[in-house]
C-alpha cells in the first residue's frame, strides 16, 4: 500500500465516508478513523504493472475470475474495515461478492506493495484482517531498495503459512492453477519486463 498520511486523519461512520468518497479518494477507514494516502512511488507502480500485466493474461487465458486494483475498496465484513489494498483476485464463483462499487469479504487473493510508510499496517493490522476474512492467499511485495523481495501467504486452517519455493525458485500460488511468480524477479536490481516474465512463468 502507498504511504499514509499519518497526519490527516479523520473520524467518520462508514456511511458518512462513503458519502464522501469519489472515484479519486485515495482512503481507508477503519476503527471509524478515515486515513488518506499519499501517490505510490515509482517502484510501487513498477510492481504492479509487472503483476497486472501477469494477471491480465493468466486471466484472460484461463477465464477464472478478475483482478481489480487500487483504488478500489474492499469490505471486511469480519472487521468491519474498508480497504484498499493494492491488487484483489475474485474468481469466478465468487463474482456475486464484486459490485460496481466494492468487493465485499473473502476475495481470494489480495496482494499489497509495501512502502516506507505500511510496513507495521501491511505485514501486521493487514495480514490479520485478511487472515480474519478468510481471504485465501496474500502476496506481500517490498520494493524497498536494501529490502527487496515477496513472501507470498496461504490460508491453511484459518491461519496464514508462508509459501515455500520450489527448487526452481518459483512461488505456486494455491488459489490461481499454474499461476507462479519467481522470488529473483523482485530481489534483482530491475523487475523483469513483464511480456519476458509471462513467457517464463508459462515455461
Amino acid at each position: 500500500m502507498h504511504s499514509a498520511l499519518a497526519s490527516q486523519k479523520t473520524r467518520l461512520t462508514y456511511e458518512q465516508f462513503l458519502q464522501m468518497k469519489t472515484e479519486d479518494t485515495h482512503a481507508e477507514w477503519v476503527d471509524g478513523e478515515v486515513i488518506w494516502f499519499m501517490p505510490p512511488k515509482r517502484s510501487h507502480q513498477e510492481v504492479l504493472r509487472l503483476l497486472s500485466y501477469l494477471l491480465e493474461e493468466y486471466l484472460h487465458d484461463t477465464g477464472l475470475g478478475e483482478f481489480l486494483f487500487a483504488p478500489f475498496e474492499l469490505f471486511l465484513t469480519r472487521s468491519n474495515t474498508s480497504r484498499e489494498p493494492d491488487l484483489i483476485v475474485v474468481l469466478r464463483e465468487n463474482l456475486s461478492r464484486l459490485t460496481e462499487d466494492r468487493a465485499t469479504g473473502a476475495v481470494d487473493v489480495v496482494a499489497e506493495v509495501i512502502s516506507e510508510d505500511s510496513v507495521h499496517c501491511d505485514s501486521v493490522e493487514k495480514f490479520l484482517d485478511y487472515e480474519r476474512e478468510g481471504i485465501r492467499e496474500y502476496g506481500l511485495i517490498d520494493p524497498r531498495p536494501g529490502r527487496k523481495g515477496i513472501t507470498v501467504f496461504s490460508l491453511q486452517d484459518g491461519s496464514y503459512i508462508p509459501v515455500l519455493a520450489d527448487e526452481e525458485g518459483w512461488l505456486n500460488s494455491s488459489v490461481l492453477p499454474r499461476f507462479r511468480l519467481k522470488q529473483e524477479w523482485f530481489t534483482g536490481e530491475h523487475l523483469p519486463d513483464p511480456r519476458t516474465a509471462w513467457r517464463e512463468m508459462r515455461g
